[in-house]
């Protein structure tokens, strides 16, 4: 996910309301798509900054800044932000960012927990693709299940019922094909290869 300009999409607009049937499409996409990195650069407010809070993995320019200014603009927060941004930063940053709508810097972000690296801006979206590159060097199933398990679990106050999924799943995994070249990897003292 990357915007082209130097403001990472401004949002909607004031007139434009989202239909409820697309704020659940966003989310649903966002869990069960693949791994989704997010490359922040310019500016990041309104949707631009609500949309990558969903995302797996978010990378900013150094020189970024983000703000959640819903309340400057008479608004509310929208696509499952406040459930998303708490359980990114915490409570009481969470109510200070979306309270006072003031601007962050990247480098404030990725102390706060938002964003996972803080790039150079002229190699923000080399770095991005390197990483996504990292995640997609991995076998295509076990990506998505590992992402269904997190979104899964990690809100999930039944311990047993997580230790239930995962163990499920690790049983599923053991008898593919990409456990196999795994195996044999290892024994010949090589990198798997799970793709072509």
């Amino acid at each position: 996910m990357w915007a082209a300009s130097r403001t990472f999409v401004r949002g909607g607009g004031a007139q434009q309301a989202p239909a409820r049937a697309s704020d659940i499409s966003w989310v649903d996409l966002a869990r069960e798509s693949k791994p989704i990195v997010c490359a922040l650069n310019g500016i990041a407010v309104g949707m631009g900054i609500t949309l990558p809070l969903s995302c797996d993995v978010r990378l900013a320019a150094d020189d970024a800044r983000i703000s959640f200014r819903f309340l400057r603009i008479g608004v509310t927060p929208e696509y499952g932000s406040t459930h998303f941004l708490v359980n990114l930063v915490g409570l009481g940053r969470a109510l200070e960012y979306m309270l006072t709508g003031k601007f962050i810097t990247a480098q404030e972000a990725k102390d706060a927990g938002f964003v996972n690296h803080v790039c150079p801006a002229e190699t923000l979206l080399d770095d991005a693709v390197a990483l996504a590159q990292e995640i997609a060097d991995n076998p295509d199933w076990h990506l998505a299940k590992v992402k269904r398990l997190i979104h899964e679990n990690y809100m999930e106050k039944d311990l047993s019922l997580v230790l239930r999924r995962e163990s499920e799943t690790l049983r599923e995994s053991r008898f593919t094909d990409a456990h196999k070249e795994a195996l044999t990897a290892f024994r010949e003292r090589r990198q798997p290869k799970f793709h072509g």
